[in-house]
This record gives structure tokens, C-alpha cells and sequence, in this order.
């Protein structure tokens, strides 16, 4: 029985949604994303009962040095389940009529968003109550090349965030 009991431990933590506990501040996701994020009259960070949301900036608009924008929105006030829930909604919201992003290898669901004012490429993906979107643009920046650079950004923001 003891097995057995443990067995269930394991896989209901295994299913139990990630629960994120703040957002980075831009000073501490410069050292941890594969980005040239640079102060920027783009950062801020807000907070309250029900949330948090950061947007960090910077790069050189080189394919080398993308300009970037990532912006991290979490879901709190709840239990780790009705927080998921509720950043599932926003993001889902968000996801409408874009292409979905499979196979990324993190994340519980992600799409590529539209390439519009003046972004070369853009990824959202949640993973629990957490939601990031990078957005990426150089001059000239092949799409294969920034989907590629936005997947480790949006991966290493996810990364970036403190969790339980």
C-alpha cells in the first residue's frame, strides 16, 4: 500500500500546475535572459493582491542584438489551481486567431503572435499562472532565426521568475 500511496504523491505533483510567486524585476532578468536588455523608458512593474506584471526592454535592432520587448503576467489571490485558471483565461484571450506554437519542449500552451508593429516575431506561452511574450526585431532578421532566439528568450523569462 505504501507504493501505491506513494505513486499518487508523485503523479498528482506532477499535475499540479507550477505556482510562480512574483515576476523579475528588470535588473534581475538582464543577467538571466539571451537578450541585450538595456534600461529603458519601456520597463516598469506593477503588483497587486490579484497579480503582477514586468515589461523589460532593450537590444540594438541587429540580428545580432535584437530589439526586444518581454513582458511577464502573472495570476495570484488564489490557490496554485484557480491562479492557472485565471492566467489561462488572459492567455487564451490573448491567443485568439494566432498560430499555435507546438512542440516548443516548455511550457504548458504557446502561440506565435502576429509579426504587426514592426516585430519580426512574437511568442507567448504559459506555463501555469504565468504567462511571458517576447517580441523581437532587427533589420534585416530572418523569421526562422528570431522564432529561434524567442523560444530561448520566452524559456529563460519563464526560468527567470521565482516559484514555489
Amino acid at each position: 500500500m505504501a507504493g501505491t500511496g506513494g505513486a499518487l504523491y508523485v503523479r498528482e505533483r506532477m499535475n499540479a500546475p507550477l505556482a510562480y510567486t512574483a515576476v523579475p524585476s528588470c535588473q534581475e532578468a538582464r543577467g538571466k535572459l539571451p537578450l541585450d536588455l538595456r534600461p529603458s523608458t519601456a520597463d516598469s512593474r506593477t503588483g497587486t493582491a490579484d497579480g503582477a506584471q514586468a515589461t523589460c526592454g532593450g537590444g540594438g535592432d541587429t540580428a545580432a542584438s535584437p530589439t526586444a520587448l518581454v513582458r511577464w503576467g502573472l495570476s495570484l489571490g488564489g490557490d496554485a489551481g484557480a491562479d492557472a485558471a485565471a492566467q489561462k483565461r488572459l492567455f487564451q484571450s490573448e491567443a485568439a486567431g494566432q498560430r499555435a506554437a507546438a512542440r516548443l519542449g516548455f511550457g504548458t500552451e504557446a502561440y506565435w503572435g502576429s509579426a504587426g508593429g514592426g516585430w519580426t516575431c512574437v511568442l507567448g506561452v504559459r506555463e501555469g499562472n504565468l504567462s511571458v511574450r517576447v517580441s523581437l526585431r532587427a533589420k534585416p532578421y530572418a523569421k526562422g532565426a528570431c522564432e529561434a532566439k524567442a523560444k530561448d528568450a520566452a524559456r529563460a523569462a519563464l526560468k527567470a521568475a521565482p516559484r514555489r
